[in-house]
């Protein structure tokens, strides 16, 4: 706690005043009275003075112990909005300081901002994006053959509550996986739970949940995500357990939560891609039969960069 050095000045001149008056209280009279008078005067109202500022010395530390008491314990409630927002307020002059109801709604307003922030930044993390892409970072344009129309549409989320979903395909360099990214993290705003697979690392994880025998928990954590964006489909060959395990999430999946796939074949080559005919039929009709076709042209993104 700070020294008041104020207080110490004014108990000294209490002192100083009623030591000086003592000579002029054994008597006299015309201007010795008049003096003495003065004198008892001037130590009353210092007397009053000091009494006054002890007053709200006493009070002032009272208010600055509260308040740090109420900062360290919205603190220890891990209320971090509210805390923050509290000590912006006492830094401010007390006349810009609000008070009562307002006071309260600015406390619980900054706190619901702190709290979603905190939600969208822990999707995100767990999203595990491969880029740090926006909606706004991405081009419409006929050349790439994406309108604003048909992205607006998409960053409204409705294929989200409909469990659609979204097959992109396009030449390598064309901006699928930047666009894919950008829809996942669009959802991650809104509130909703994304995860972003490779498809070579996918099956990478399938593999080690097999090996591991977490693999009906790794379905089960799969299950649970709204989104998830499998990128690079078609680059390589797809061993069969691979292939099962994308049929049993898309069973339960199916017109309930929403995958967004990015491709360089084409949807009518993924047929073929995926070879043995009775799981290609079954994949192709879960991932197709509801679902929104993007398939972007124009020259590669990157060689423009």
């Amino acid at each position: 706690m700070k020294s008041y050095p104020l207080m110490k000045t004014f108990a000294g001149v209490v002192t100083t005043n009623r030591s000086a008056s003592a000579p002029f209280c054994k008597g006299g009279g015309g201007d010795h009275d008049e003096k003495m008078i003065k004198n008892h005067l001037l130590i009353t109202i210092s007397l009053a003075v000091y009494q006054q500022l002890k007053f709200l010395f006493i009070r002032f530390k009272s208010i600055i112990m509260n308040t740090e008491q109420t900062l360290e314990q919205m603190k220890s409630l891990k209320l971090k909005g509210m805390a923050d927002s509290y000590e912006t307020q006492l830094g401010l002059p007390v006349n810009h300081q609000l008070e009562g109801h307002e006071l309260i709604t600015h406390l619980v307003q900054a706190e619901k901002l702190q709290r979603s922030n905190d939600r969208m930044d822990s999707l995100l993390k767990g999203a595990k994006l491969r880029y740090a892409a926006t909606p706004e970072t991405v081009t419409c344009s006929n050349e790439r053959n994406l309108s604003k129309s048909t992205w607006n549409m998409l960053l409204e989320g409705r294929y989200l509550e409909e469990g659609t979903n979204i097959l992109i395909t396009g030449e390598c360099g064309t901006g699928k996986s930047w666009l894919a990214c950008a829809l996942g993290y669009q959802a991650c705003m809104m509130g909703i739970k994304t995860r972003y697979f490779n498809m070579h690392r996918l099956a990478e994880t399938i593999l080690m949940a097999k090996a591991g025998g977490t693999y009906v928990k790794f379905l089960n954590q799969i299950e649970k995500v709204p989104l998830i964006v499998l990128d690079d489909f078609g680059l390589q060959a797809l061993p069969k357990y691979t292939k099962l395990a994308l049929l049993e999430i898309m069973e339960e999946r199916y017109a309930r939560k929403s995958i967004i796939v990015t491709a360089q074949l084409p949807v009518s080559a993924w047929h073929k891609y995926l070879d043995e005919p009775a799981l290609a039929d079954a994949l192709c009709d879960r991932l197709t039969a509801r679902s929104h076709r993007l398939e972007l042209k124009g020259p590669s993104l990157r060689r423009k960069k």
